[in-house]
C-alpha cells in the first residue's frame, strides 16, 4: 500500500515554496502566532565550580560541538534557553564536565561514569523535565541528552532519546525555529545507525513529513547540508529495505545535488575555510551515497571493486579536507577533540573496509586519524582506525608493523585485489568500552570485535581480533606521521588527574615531523633518525598565569623500544634543547625536555628567579630544583605507553641523562623519586650546590689576596707543564693524566719556576654557553716571560682548596692537570695590567640568588675573604638546602626499587671538581653500609651505582687541552643493558681518544705495558678523602 507523503507548511512568504514547488495549491496560513515562553529571571551560576563549568561550555564546548554543520544550535538556541530554563542548565553543565573529562584524556565508559558533578546535574535535568509537558522544550533536551549519553558511552540510552524525540516531531506541530535548528539534527542522528552495522533493532522511526525540497540553487551551505543528509539517509533506508523502486529518482536527486554543489563552491569565498570544510564533508557523503545506493540485494564484496575510482576521489578530498581542517584549526579557537555530529569517520572507515585496493585504502586509513576530531559522536578515531588496520592486514596478508606510509609513497599501477574468500563482508563493532580491572589495581580496556566472513557455501563465520574481544591497546599506531597528528597525539595524553594538581592543556598541543635530522654528541654514537616532536602545556591549579611546557621526540613505532628518556639542563638552563634529547631516539625511546615553567625553551632559570629586588619567585625554585623533571617524567613515561599502546601488562623502562646542572637534576630525581627512573646515565654533577657555585669564586679570591694576576699565558704553560710531568705516573706515555692523584702526591709546582712562556696576540670570548657565563676572555696580547713563584704559589692553593682563616678545611678544587678557567684572569688594555676577571657563574650566584640583587655578577670582590667564601657557602646551603643541594645519601629506597646508575666525571673538569663526586659516592657508601668494611661496602654500592673517572676528561666531555683523553659515548647503553640485562660494566669504553679502558671507582688505571689495569692503590685513594672540619655537621 502507498502513503502519501505529508507535506508541512514551510511558511515561505507569500505563498508555501513546498507547496507551490510540488504542484500543490497552498491553503493559506492560520493568522500568525507567537511563540511565547514562561521565562523566569534569569539562572546564575550557584557556586564557582558551576559558574567555570558553564563558561567552559559556552568557550570551548559550544562552539565545536557542531563540527562541520551549522553552530546555531549549540551557541546561539541552547545558550539562550540554559539562562533562563533550569533543565537546560543543568544539561550543559553536565555536557561541560563530561566534555572536559574527554579533552583532558578520560575514557569514555558505561561503567566509569562522569565526575558526582556531572551526573548530578544530569540526574536533576531528567527529574525536572518529566513533569513538563513542554513538547518544544522534551525536543531541545532531547539533543542534549542525547549528547551526554555520547560522552558517557551509551549508545542505547542515546538512541532511545532520539527514537523519543522523533516520535514527538512526527506527532505535534513543528514551530520554524524547531524545523530549522532540530529537524537537520534528528535526520543527521537517523543516519547512525546504518553505520552501525544496519542492525534492524537499533533503526529509528522514519521523519515524516520534513523532506526538503529541491532547490533551483543551493543559497548557501546549510540547505546543501540539509539535503544531502535527506538523500543519504533515504539511500540507506531504501537499500536496508529492499525497496529498489525508489533507487532511480534517489540517484537523479543526488546527480542534481552534485551539480548544485559544485555551483555553490563558485561562490564561496576562499577565506571562507569553515564553509569549504564542511563542503567536502557533504562531498564525501555524496560519493558515500552514490555508491551504496548502487548495490544489489545480492551483491558479493567484489562487487565494490567497480567503484574503486570513486574510492580514489574520496580520498583525494578527504586530502584536500584534511589540510583545510589544519588550517580551521589554526583560526578556530577552540580546537575540538569531540563533536557530537557525525563528519568524515564513519566515511573513510566505509572506504577503508570496501575498497580492496591496498594503496588507495590504506590512505584512506591515514586520513581518517587526520582528517577530523578524536571522536564523532559515537565514533571513535581509535577504535575505527585499529579496526580498519588490521582488516586491511588479514584482507592482504600483510603486516603494516613497518607503518602504514611505505604503502602510500610507492604506489603501482597493477594491484592484486584479495579474492573474495578473503574479505569479510561485515564488522559489527560493539561501541561499549568493557573496563576490566587487574588484582594489582592496573586498569584496561576491551571493545568486542567481529569480523564477519561467508565461506565458499555462503554460511557466515566470525573471526575475532583477539579471542573474543579487541583490546584498544592491542595494536600499535602504524606509523611515525599517524602518531605526528595532533588527533591522535591529543588522545594520548595523560588523563585527567594523572597528576593530582596538574592540568593539561589540551589545545595546547603541537605536532612536527621531522625527517632524517642528524645528532653528534660525545654522549652518544653519531646517528640520524626520522622523530615526532610533540609538545603540549600545562597548569598547576591554583597558582595564577602558570604554564610549563613539554616536548617529547617519538621514534617511529617500528622502532620504539617500550623507553622513556629524560634529558637535562646545564648551567642556569633547565634543559639542553637538543644537545642530549637524540640519544633517547638512538636507542627506542621518547625523549623528553621540560622548560620548568620559565616562559620558553630557552628561557633560563636567572631570568625568573626573582619578581622584584628582595622578592623570591620560589616556584622556580621548587621546579629547577626537582619538581619539574619529575612531573617531565611522570607525563612522559604515560605519553609514551599510550602513544604506542604499551599493554598495562608491559613495562615502560625509563632512564635520565644529564650532566653538569643536568647531572645535578638527575641525583634529584634518584634520591626524591624511588621508581621515577629505573636507570640514570648522570655526569659532572653540579649537586651539594651552595659550595659549589660560590667555590668558582675561590680562584679570585687567592689572586685578590695575594694581589697577584697571573697572566693567561704563564697559566697555560703551568698546565701544559703538569700535563707533560704527570702523563707517565700512569706507565704509558700518551698525553693523558690518569693519575691525578698521583699527580698530586708527587709532582713539584717549583719545579715550573723560570720556565719561559712566549703567547701570540689572541682574541677569544671563552666559548659559548656555560663557558662564557662561567669565564670570558677579552682580547689579550703577545705575551713573553718566565713562570714566577707567585703564579705558582696561586695555582698550589688552588689545587688545596678552600680553607678558613683557622686552617680548617670549607671545600675541595680541581685536580692537577685540569684547566685554570675559574683562576683566568683578564687584560686591561688602558692600564697595560693582568687583573681581577671574576667567575660569571660565581659572580652572579652571590649576586642573584644570595643577595637577591637583579644583576648577573658582583661589583668586586673588595674585603672578600676565605671567610666570606665560607659563610656564603654555608648560607647558600642551608637557604636552598631542600632544593639545590641534592647530596642526601641514603639512597636505600632507589635500591630497593631495582635502579641503577651509572655516574661518569672527567678527572680533569674544570668547572666541578672530580673530588665532588668521589665524595658523594664515598658518602653513599659509608652511610648506607655503615656496619661493613671498606672492600665489603664497596661491593654492596656497586650492586646499584658505579662510579668512573674519565682520564683526562674536562667538563662532560673531552679535553681540548688532553686530546687523547676521549670520552665514554655509550654510557646509556651501557646503563640500559645493566638495567634490562643485568650486566653490570666493570669498566666503560672510551671514544675518540687513546684511552679505551675507563676504570670504575676505587680502581685506580695502570698500564701494564700491552693494556691498561684497574688496580686498587690505597695511597691514591687516601688523596681523594676529605675531612670538611669548618663544618658542624657532615657534608655529604
Amino acid at each position: 500500500m502507498n502513503r502519501a507523503r505529508k507535506v508541512k507548511c514551510d511558511e515561505g512568504k507569500p505563498s508555501c515554496r513546498r507547496c507551490t514547488s510540488t504542484g500543490r495549491v497552498c491553503d493559506g496560513y492560520e493568522s500568525a502566532t507567537t511563540l511565547t515562553w514562561y521565562r523566569p529571571n534569569q539562572l546564575s551560576a550557584r557556586d564557582q565550580r558551576e559558574g567555570r563549568a558553564f563558561q567552559f561550555f559556552t568557550k570551548m564546548a559550544g562552539p565545536v560541538m557542531s563540527g562541520s554543520t551549522d553552530s546555531y544550535f549549540w551557541t546561539h538556541l541552547v545558550m539562550q534557553f540554559s539562562h533562563f530554563e533550569p533543565t537546560v542548565r543543568h544539561a550543559v553543565l553536565a555536557i561541560s564536565s563530561l566534555y572536559e573529562e574527554f579533552a583532558r584524556g578520560s575514557r569514555i565508559t558505561r561503567q566509569i561514569c562522569g565526575s558526582t558533578f556531572a551526573i548530578g546535574h544530569y540526574n536533576a535535568a531528567i527529574q525536572q523535565i518529566k513533569s513538563s509537558g513542554d513538547e518544544q522544550l522534551i525536543l531541545l533536551l532531547c539533543i542534549l541528552f542525547i549528547c551526554i549519553e555520547y560522552l558517557q558511552g551509551d549508545i542505547y540510552a542515546a538512541l532511545e532519546h532520539c527514537r523519543h524525540g522523533i516520535v514527538i516531531l512526527n506527532n505535534s506541530s513543528c514551530p520554524e525555529w524547531a524545523h530549522q535548528y532540530l529537524v537537520p539534527i534528528f535526520r543527521r542522528l537517523s543516519i547512525i545507525p546504518f553505520f552501525l552495522g544496519g542492525v534492524k533493532s537499533m533503526r529509528l522511526p522514519s521523519l515524516i513529513g520534513f523532506d526538503p525540497a529541491m532547490p533551483a540553487e543551493f543559497s548557501n551551505i546549510a540547505e546543501a547540508q540539509s539535503f544531502i543528509d535527506n538523500l543519504m539517509l533515504r539511500s540507506m533506508e531504501c537499500v536496508l529495505d529492499g525497496i529498489d523502486d525508489h533507487k532511480s529518482t534517489l540517484s537523479t536527486l543526488l546527480e542534481q545535488w552534485e551539480t548544485k554543489a559544485k555551483n555553490l563552491v563558485l561562490n564561496i569565498p576562499a577565506s571562507s575555510i569553515t564553509d569549504r570544510y564542511a563542503l567536502y564533508g557533504m562531498r564525501l557523503k555524496h560519493k558515500v551515497t552514490s555508491v551504496y545506493l548502487q548495490k544489489p540485494r545480492d551483491a558479493t564484496e567484489t562487487w565494490y571493486d567497480q567503484h574503486l575510482d570513486t574510492f580514489r576521489d574520496v580520498v583525494d578530498m578527504a586530502k584536500k579536507a584534511s589540510q583545510t581542517w589544519e588550517t580551521a584549526r589554526q583560526v578556530q579557537v577552540p580546537d575540538s577533540s569531540f563533536t557530537f555530529e557525525m563528519g568524515f569517520l564513519p566515511l573513510m572507515f566505509f572506504v577503508v573496509i570496501k575498497c580492496r585496493s591496498l594503496t588507495t585504502r590504506v590512505e584512506a586509513l591515514a586520513y581518517l586519524a587526520q582528517v577530523g576530531p578524536a571522536k564523532e559522536g559515537l565514533f571513535d578515531v581509535g577504535t575505527l582506525y585499529r579496526v580498519g588496520r588490521r582488516l586491511i592486514e588479514l584482507e592482504h596478508g600483510i603486516s603494516l608493523d613497518d607503518g602504514i606510509t611505505d604503502y602510500c609513497e610507492n604506489r603501482y599501477s597493477e594491484e592484486l585485489l584479495p579474492p573474495e574468500g578473503k574479505r569479510f563482508f561485515a564488522i559489527p563493532v560493539k561501541h561499549e568500552l568493557e573496563v576490566i580491572s587487574d588484582q594489582d589495581g592496573s586498569v584496561h580496556y576491551k571493545r568486542q570485535i567481529h569480523f564477519l566472513q561467508r565461506d565458499h557455501q555462503g554460511q557466515m563465520r566470525s573471526t575475532y581480533l583477539t579471542g573474543a574481544a579487541f583490546s584498544a591497546a592491542a595494536v600499535h599506531a602504524a606509523s611515525l606521521s599517524d602518531i605526528c597528528s595532533k588527533t591522535y597525539a591529543k588522545s594520548a595524553l595523560p588523563a585527567d588527574g594523572f597528576i593530582s594538581g596538574i592540568t593539561i592543556d589540551p589545545d595546547s598541543v603541537q605536532t612536527a615531523l621531522v625527517s632524517n635530522a642528524s645528532f653528534q654528541s660525545e654522549w652518544y654514537p653519531t646517528a640520524s633518525a626520522d622523530y615526532c616532536n610533540l609538545t603540549f602545556a600545562y597548569s598547576h591549579d591554583g597558582i595564577a598565569d602558570d604554564i610549563v611546557h613539554v616536548s617529547y621526540w617519538l621514534p617511529a613505532p617500528s622502532k620504539f623500544q617500550n623507553r622513556y628518556v629524560s634529558t637535562g639542563g646545564g648551567g642556569l638552563a633547565i634543559n639542553s634543547g637538543s644537545q642530549y634529547a637524540g640519544s633517547g631516539l638512538i636507542v627506542g625511546a621518547v625523549s623528553g625536555i621540560t622548560d620548568g615553567g620559565f616562559g620558553s625553551f630557552n628561557t633560563q632559570w636567572d631570568e625568573v628567579f626573582l619578581l622584584a629586588n628582595g622578592t623570591i619567585n620560589w616556584q622556580s625554585v621548587y621546579m629547577f630544583g626537582y619538581q619539574a623533571h619529575h612531573e617531565l617524567a611522570l607525563l612522559g613515561k604515560e605519553l609514551a605507553r599510550n602513544i604506542y599502546d604499551v599493554a598495562k601488562s608491559s613495562k615502560v623502562y625509563s632512564y635520565y641523562q644529564g650532566c653538569s646542572e643536568g647531572g645535578r637534576e638527575g641525583w634529584s630525581q634518584v634520591q626524591r623519586f624511588a621508581d621515577q627512573f629505573d636507570g640514570a646515565a648522570i655526569g659532572a654533577p653540579a649537586f651539594r650546590y651552595g659550595q659549589q657555585q660560590v667555590n668558582h669564586l675561590f680562584g679570585n679570591v687567592i689572586e685578590q689576596t695575594a694581589d697577584y694576576f697571573p697572566p693567561s699565558c704563564e697559566l697555560d704553560k703551568i698546565l701544559n707543564l703538569t700535563i707533560t710531568a704527570c702523563d707517565r705516573l700512569d706507565g704509558r706515555e700518551d698525553g693523558v693524566v690518569s693519575r691525578s692523584d698521583l699527580c698530586k702526591m708527587h709532582f713539584n709546582l717549583n719545579s715550573t719556576i723560570g720556565t719561559p712562556y712566549s703567547c701570540e696576540a689572541s682574541s677569544s670570548t671563552g666559548g659559548p654557553m656555560l663557558r662564557a657565563r662561567q669565564f670570558s676572555r677579552p682580547s689579550t696580547p703577545a705575551q713573553n716571560g718566565t713562570i714566577t713563584a707567585e703564579a705558582v704559589a696561586v695555582i698550589q692553593q688552588f689545587f688545596d682548596g678552600l680553607h678558613d682563616s683557622q686552617g680548617r678545611r670549607v671545600y675541595l678544587n680541581y685536580q692537577p692537570g685540569s684547566g685554570f678557567t675559574d683562576a683566568a684572569t683578564s687584560y686591561d688594555e688602558e692600564t697595560e695590567t693582568w687583573g681581577l676577571s671574576i667567575s660569571g657563574l660565581g659572580g652572579e650566584w652571590v649576586a642573584r640568588y644570595l643577595q637577591l640583587k637583579d644583576t648577573s655578577t658582583l661589583e668586586s670582590l673588595n674585603n672578600v675573604t676565605y671567610d666570606t667564601l665560607k659563610e656564603w657557602m654555608i648560607y647558600g646551603m642551608n637557604k636552598y638546602a631542600d632544593s639545590l643541594q641534592t647530596t642526601y645519601p641514603d639512597l636505600s629506597d632507589f635500591h630497593s626499587a631495582g635502579g641503577k646508575v651509572i655516574h661518569v666525571h672527567g678527572e680533569s673538569d674544570d668547572s666541578i671538581p672530580a673530588g665532588s663526586s668521589v665524595h658523594y659516592y664515598d658518602s653513599v657508601r659509608s652511610v648506607m653500609f655503615p656496619k661493613k668494611n671498606y672492600n665489603e661496602s664497596v661491593a654492596a654500592v656497586d650492586d646499584f651505582y658505579r662510579l668512573f673517572l674519565v682520564p683526562g676528561g674536562a667538563h662532560c666531555g673531552s679535553n681540548s687541552n688532553q686530546p687523547n683523553g676521549g670520552w665514554p659515548q655509550t654510557t646509556l647503553q651501557t646503563v640500559i643493558e645493566w638495567v634490562e640485562k643485568g650486566v653490570a660494566p666493570e669498566t666503560l669504553d672510551g671514544s675518540g681518544g687513546d684511552i679505551d679502558t675507563i676504570c670504575r671507582w676505587p680502581l685506580r688505571p695502570l698500564w701494564s705495558g700491552t693494556s691498561m689495569d684497574c688496580v686498587y692503590d690505597q695511597e691514591s685513594l687516601d688523596s681523594w678523602t676529605y675531612d670538611f672540619d669548618a663544618y658542624k655537621l657532615p657534608l655529604y
